[in-house]
């Protein structure tokens, strides 16, 4: 048996991966790169494979994994359960999970009732631990992991660990649930905005910005065939968002940005995903000219 220093400093050792872990996720706020950075940080917590799972109306349906030597084979564990979403009864483990909102153990699958039989046949896992996502008290999902390469031994340090890191993604969660809401009344509020200007031009005889007449309150403009419409404006970027795109505009690699920001090249390369996505443009120098044109007073770079 270890000694108590020594279990100390294991113990002291897991909360430091702890918070790094939680560090990186705080600076996320999107619903799908928060799960796949959490599939990843889950394996730092001393285990080599992870599932990220939410838990719904009584159904099980995984949504992100991270095999370290094999990301290929998460990929193909996840869309598997997928494919097949399980229904949680008290015959499966995670049932327990739901009912006491804590960690467990699972030592041998082939000893259970019954077990979700589409990932197990597929990820060839035979122990693990999960753990609940809580969001109020409340069990929105799963995290399960284990040790299949290094075969190694779970310990309560394991189990506290799993339990906190649930916590943190279910309050994680929340959070960016609730910035997903305020975006889309921010967007709602602004085109109510400005439907109320267009209808005071119209009303006091001045001219419709868009030319038209002044009862046609929409201001949307036709694009030419083929043209591609951003898929977001400048205001949906979030703050981190717009500082790596400054650095981008700068000439900045990913490297660069990840030590001026204190962040990991991989969440620079997820935010750059995302600012693509909400600017509607194929590559960095596309985003950047997009992002120059939309905050120019003239609506040109």
């Amino acid at each position: 048996m270890a000694s108590a220093p020594r279990q100390a400093g294991r113990m002291d050792t897991a909360l430091a991966t702890l918070r790094d872990a939680i560090a990186e996720l705080e600076e996320i706020d999107d619903t799908a790169h928060l799960l796949a950075r959490a599939a990843v940080a889950t394996t730092t917590l001393g285990f080599d494979r992870a599932m990220i799972s939410s838990v719904s109306g009584g159904t099980w349906v995984p949504v992100a994994g991270h095999i370290e030597r094999d990301p290929a084979w998460a990929s193909q564990i996840v869309a598997a359960g997928q494919a097949r979403p399980e229904v949680i009864d008290t015959s499966l483990p995670e049932a327990e999970v739901i009912r006491r909102r804590k960690a467990i153990l699972v030592d041998d699958v082939s000893k259970l009732p019954r077990c979700y039989a589409a990932i197990i046949e597929i990820s060839k896992g035979r122990r693990y631990v999960a753990a609940p996502i809580l969001a109020n008290r409340t069990v929105i999902g799963f995290i399960h992991a284990d040790a299949f390469y290094r075969s190694r031994t779970f310990t309560d340090t394991d189990m506290q660990l799993m339990g906190l890191f649930g916590e943190f993604l279910g309050a994680a969660m929340s959070r960016v649930r609730m910035l997903d809401d305020l975006r889309v009344l921010r967007g709602e509020l602004d085109g109510i905005s400005t439907r109320i200007a267009d209808l005071e031009r119209s009303w006091c005889g001045q001219p419709h910005p868009s030319g038209r007449p002044g009862w046609n309150v929409t201001t949307e403009r036709a694009q030419p065939p083929g043209a591609r419409a951003p898929s977001g404006r400048a205001h949906s970027l979030t703050r981190r968002e717009l500082e790596v795109l400054e650095f981008v505009a700068e000439g900045a690699t990913n490297a660069r940005i990840a030590r001026a920001l204190t962040i990991s090249e991989g969440t620079v390369k997820g935010h750059m995903k995302h600012i693509l996505r909400k600017l509607g443009a194929a590559n960095r120098a596309e985003a950047v000219s997009h992002w120059l044109r939309l905050n120019s007073p003239s609506g040109r770079p």
